[in-house]
């Protein structure tokens, strides 16, 4: 059987309701997160995977991805 290939990071650029269950499942593979905002609509569920996080010790920033974007840029 072939070693899993990981990837060095991940952006998760999903509609809003898939950011959390994606990011769930990308942190609990050790892989560094980008998330696109909103992390969740649900506040206590959010604060839950920060506690998870915290645990795990991958990094994980929630944010804009198109913040450095050359095209956005231009346009703001």
């Amino acid at each position: 059987m072939m070693d899993e290939i990981k990837p060095d990071g991940v952006i998760i650029v999903t509609p809003n309701n898939l950011h959390l269950p994606i990011a769930r499942e990308v942190v609990k593979r050790g892989i560094p997160t980008l998330v696109e905002k909103p992390i969740s609509d649900d506040l206590a569920d959010a604060e839950k995977f920060v506690q998870e996080i915290a645990a795990t010790k991958v990094p994980v920033l929630v944010g804009q991805h198109r913040r450095y974007n050359p095209f956005v840029n231009k346009a703001s």
